[in-house]
């Protein structure tokens, strides 16, 4: 398939689009954006945000009759949260040009009993798995749904009870510090972009949501040399295009790989801002570039919602923060409630400054929180 990449409005649709619309915009391309928050960001530099629930076909399908009415769109690029909406993609696929893998290869990822028999065929170490309840429980077990994104639904086995609505597997637990290969490839080569470290934050009822990634991880050149050599397998089965990562988990330096995400993951936002450029040519299975310019240490962080917060219109956000909700949004207990982004030039001081950042915006929105308690109640005495 070919693009015209001189072609400037790109309709961007994801579950959160402001990463890929920010990264677009950097680029050159004006954006219409269809995603599930339609935040102050997004707003900001889209030419039209549409905000719809969910990403099932019905969804789309008025939203896009929508955006077919006042523009010419024939480009899409997609992100995060068609995990669970497959279908959505494939339609997605007959009516666009779709860049990125296609929704039939995105398929065959999800599909958790032969992926993992491919990656036993090819040699690749991971946790074991089970597709029936394991019979012993002398280690410990995680149930996992067989397609989900951000640590949703993942969680300890038996102690969990198990959602019958939702299908699901069971993998072998294994405490170690998660990692990501962020990559680009072309179907025939890859290159690696950079190795990631990513944390999680336990949110009852799930302990492992995804709360932060950051760039430039430190890892043994055995185990960078390691995951290389399984990207490069992984190619002669699946042919991978665009961006897209590894997720795999260290302990007692051996790397057991987790799951291929295939398509534009958070960790993009931390390298150089001329990625996305990169994503499309790759996409069209142009020569990758040799090297991309080494990033400073940056960070990404979700901050996620104490209480339930109504988001007050005087709030003024620093630019620093992300994924700014809009005024008069409701955010739920646990919901992710923003982000944060930080870069430094040394390395032990990224996490510092994103704890500080941290902090400040908690403060930011606990005193605009009470200053409305207040008021109301002043109001109704």
């Amino acid at each position: 398939m070919t693009y015209c990449i001189d072609f400037k409005i790109l309709l961007v649709i994801s579950q959160s689009a402001r990463m890929i619309t920010k990264l677009a915009k950097q680029c050159g391309y004006q954006v219409v954006a269809i995603d599930c928050f339609a935040d102050n960001d997004t707003q900001s530099m889209a030419l039209e945000t549409i905000k719809i629930e969910n990403l099932s076909q019905s969804n789309l399908k008025t939203a896009l009759s929508n955006v077919k009415q006042r523009y010419v769109i024939s480009l899409v690029l997609y992100g995060s949260g068609f995990e669970n909406y497959l279908d959505s993609l494939n339609y997605l696929e007959q009516q666009f040009s779709l860049i990125g893998n296609p929704s039939e290869l995105v398929r065959k990822l999800q599909n958790k009993p032969e992926f993992f028999k491919t990656l036993d065929r090819l040699d690749i170490v991971h946790p074991a798995v089970c597709f029936t309840t394991p019979v012993e429980f002398k280690n410990q077990w995680l149930s996992k749904p067989m397609n989900s994104a951000g640590g949703q639904g993942i969680q300890f086995h038996p102690t969990a009870p198990i959602n019958v609505n939702q299908p699901h597997y069971w993998q072998r637990y294994i405490k170690g510090k998660s990692y990501s290969l962020l990559f680009l490839a072309n179907q025939h080569d890859a290159i690696v972009i950079g190795y990631n470290q990513q944390f999680t934050h336990s949110l009852e009822p799930h302990p492992f949501i995804f709360s932060g990634i950051h760039n430039r991880a430190s890892l043994p050149e055995s185990l960078t040399r390691q995951m290389s050599e399984v990207l490069q397998r992984i190619l002669t089965i699946y042919p991978l295009q665009g961006l897209g990562s590894l997720d795999f988990i260290v302990h007692d330096q051996t790397a057991y790989l987790l799951e291929i995400n295939p398509r534009i993951p958070a960790s993009a936002q931390l390298y150089d801002a001329k990625i996305l450029q990169h994503h499309l040519l790759a996409c069209q299975k142009q020569q990758l570039p040799k090297r991309l310019p080494t990033p400073q240490f940056t960070g990404y962080q979700v901050i996620y919602a104490p209480d339930t917060i109504t988001i007050d219109a005087s709030i003024n956000w620093p630019a620093w923060v992300y994924d700014q909700p809009t005024s008069g949004a409701i955010i739920g207990k646990n919901q992710a409630l923003c982000s944060i982004i930080a870069a430094v030039e040394q390395s032990d001081q990224l996490q510092p400054l994103l704890s500080e950042r941290q902090l400040f915006v908690e403060n930011l929105l606990q005193n605009r929180f009470i200053s409305s308690c207040n008021t109301k109640q002043a109001l109704t005495n």
